[in-house]
């Protein structure tokens, strides 16, 4: 069976755009990039933070108050 068979679709198309990212260690800007766009296309806010970590804006639809929770962490050493 290939990935592409796969239920749900969308989320096996997603993950396989996402594989296809070169990422060696240390060296992980292209992903951080895809996600944060990945999140804009949906109607999200997301960043990357001074620290490389991508961070993601979730408005609860009965809180009033936005936060952030980091949906992926890519750690950096310097």
């Amino acid at each position: 069976m290939e990935i592409f068979e796969l239920e749900p679709q969308n989320v096996w198309r997603n993950f396989y755009a996402l594989t296809q990212i070169p990422r060696p260690s240390g060296h992980t800007e292209q992903v951080a990039n895809f996600l944060v766009d990945f999140a804009k296309k949906n109607g999200a806010e997301a960043h990357i933070d001074e620290t490389g970590n991508v961070a993601q804006l979730l408005v609860s639809k009965t809180v009033r108050q936005p936060s952030f929770r980091h949906t992926w962490t890519w750690c950096r050493r310097r």
